[in-house]
Parts: structure tokens; C-alpha cells; sequence
């Protein structure tokens, strides 16, 4: 089985990367989903909702609780590709490689400005409105060691440019670390 990951900043273009492997028939596996589940089972509601509950339960169980919840999931597939979108914090690329020898992380690079406006343009539940929120969200994210965590992946994917050339960078890329 190959498993890919993808390590970013809120709004980088993580989503865009597991669309693109998806439609390359990966099975895709999104950590926005395993932490929006755990957050509305324990009742938290608005903007930073997820990043709340993600803080909470990566502090009560460890930073790497979410991924090892997805290594149980993957474990579980029939899939012999499968894709994981917004990983976080180095403990889970850690168990992630740990689970599986063969696994690949990316890392998506946009700046602070392209990842605002491209969250206002999505307008997703907890995409923040306001630049405050996203300052907000990026320093709680810098301290679960996104920074450190982009720096672990294998590979960079850079995210500056049209939302069609990130695409085909994005198809490339992905092509190469299933060869």
C-alpha cells in the first residue's frame, strides 16, 4: 500500500493536492474530518472551533491522537493507495512513517496573504473571515510544529501562483511518489 501525506498552513492548498489524488484514485482520508467529528461530538461551534478542539485533544492525548486514529482507518481499507490531507505536527508524520515505511509527505507553501484570500473566496465553515482569525489559527497551529512538520516532508510544493498551474505541479508531483 502507498500512503501519501500533505502538511500545510490553514488554506495553503492541501485540499486542492487531495482532490487531485483522489481523482488519481487515491482514497482520501482528511484529518479536517477525524478533528470535525471529535469537535462536534464534544459541542464546540464557530470560527475556531476545530482549532480549539484539535489544541484540547492533541494537549489531553497526545499530538499525535489524531494520527493514530487515521492509521487505524487506513489500516482497516482495501486501498492500495491512499492519501491524507492537513497533517499538523511532526509526531504525526512520525507515526505516520512509523505505521508505514513507504510513506511520503508534502508539504504546501503559500503565504499568509494567498492563504487568506483563497480561505475567504472557499468560505468553508471554519474558514476565517477576518486576517485576525487567521493570525490567530496560524499561531496555534505553529504551536502544534506545522513549521516543523513542513520541513520533515519529503517533498515542497509551492502555491503562489493560479489555481491551474498548482493543479498540474499538484498531478506531477503525485504521479512521481507513486511510481
Amino acid at each position: 500500500m502507498k500512503v501519501v501525506g500533505v502538511v500545510g498552513m490553514p488554506a495553503s492548498g492541501k485540499g486542492e493536492v487531495a482532490a487531485m489524488a483522489g481523482s488519481l484514485g487515491f482514497r482520501v482520508i482528511r484529518f479536517h474530518n477525524v478533528v470535525s467529528s471529535e469537535a462536534n461530538r464534544l459541542g464546540f461551534r464557530g470560527p475556531l472551533a476545530l482549532t480549539i478542539a484539535g489544541n484540547q485533544l492533541r494537549r489531553t492525548h497526545g499530538p499525535a491522537f489524531f494520527a493514530n486514529a487515521i492509521v487505524s482507518k487506513i489500516r482497516k481499507l482495501k486501498s492500495k493507495k491512499v492519501f491524507i490531507e492537513g497533517i499538523r505536527a511532526p509526531e504525526e508524520i512520525a507515526t505516520l512513517r512509523n505505521a508505514f515505511p513507504d510513506f511520503t509527505c508534502i508539504a504546501v507553501v503559500a503565504s499568509q496573504s494567498a492563504r487568506f484570500h483563497r480561505a475567504r473566496a472557499r468560505a468553508r465553515r471554519d474558514d476565517p473571515r477576518e486576517l485576525a482569525i487567521l493570525r490567530e489559527k496560524d499561531r496555534v497551529e505553529r504551536s502544534w510544529g506545522v513549521p516543523k512538520a513542513v520541513r520533515m516532508a519529503d517533498r515542497i510544493l509551492m502555491n503562489q501562483g493560479s489555481l491551474e498551474n498548482f493543479r498540474v505541479s499538484a498531478k506531477r508531483l503525485l504521479a512521481e511518489v507513486t511510481k
